[in-house]
Parts: structure tokens; C-alpha cells; sequence
């Protein structure tokens, strides 16, 4: 059985780079769901086991983005991304309620799969 995970992610190429990573994995099947806003996202489908939030979407920013996640979805864990690269946000996340984050453009697919089993 597959894992559901929520992507939202607003760049088409580093949501290709994630998306692609678990493929390429041998760590387990993950279903991902992308879409490119926040206000997409937010109306989080059934069945979702984790999300991946960048945190600079073109209809929300920084702690806003997580924020609204984590009122929607508390048991959820979710997974902040950060493109600009900024450690002092992703860690203010993580004080918050974040289960972890990744700074971009490290992604890779040595990089992603031990934050999709979240």
C-alpha cells in the first residue's frame, strides 16, 4: 500500500524533482498529490498521510504557509521547504510544529525519501 503525500509547490521543476524521488527509491511506494498554492492545498484530500509545504507560495509566505497548514492538519506531519535557502524560518517552523525541512535546491533523490515517511 502506497503512502499519500501532499505537495504543494508553486516551482514545476523542484515539484518534478520531488515527485521523481521516491521512484527512484527503495524505501516504499508513495502517491503524490501536487498542487501550486496554498489555497489549493489547504483543502487537504482524504487519506493524506504527510505534507511537503514550500514556504514561499505565490498566495502565502513563511510562517502564514505553515501556520494555515498545521490549523488544517495538525496530526498530519508536515515537511517545510525553502526556496530562498532560510534556516532561521525552516527552524521558527520546526519550534512550531514542523516535522522537518529541507532548504532548496538540495534535492536529490539521496536527499528526499527519508522525509516522505514521515
Amino acid at each position: 500500500m502506497s503512502q499519500r503525500i501532499l505537495l504543494v509547490q508553486n516551482d514545476a521543476l523542484a515539484a518534478k524533482n520531488i515527485i521523481d524521488a521516491p521512484r527512484q527509491s527503495t524505501d516504499g511506494c508513495f502517491q503524490v498529490e501536487w498542487v501550486k498554492r496554498c489555497s489549493e492545498g489547504l483543502q487537504i484530500p482524504d487519506g493524506v498521510e504527510a505534507i511537503r509545504v514550500d514556504l514561499y507560495l505565490p498566495d502565502s509566505r513563511e510562517l502564514a504557509t505553515f501556520d494555515s497548514f498545521f490549523r488544517a492538519a495538525p496530526r498530519i506531519p508536515i515537511l517545510v521547504l525553502m526556496d530562498p535557502p532560510d534556516e532561521a524560518t525552516a527552524r521558527r517552523a520546526l519550534q512550531c510544529g514542523a516535522q522537518d525541512y529541507l532548504l532548496k535546491p538540495i534535492w536529490t533523490p539521496t536527499h528526499c525519501p527519508r522525509h516522505w515517511e514521515a
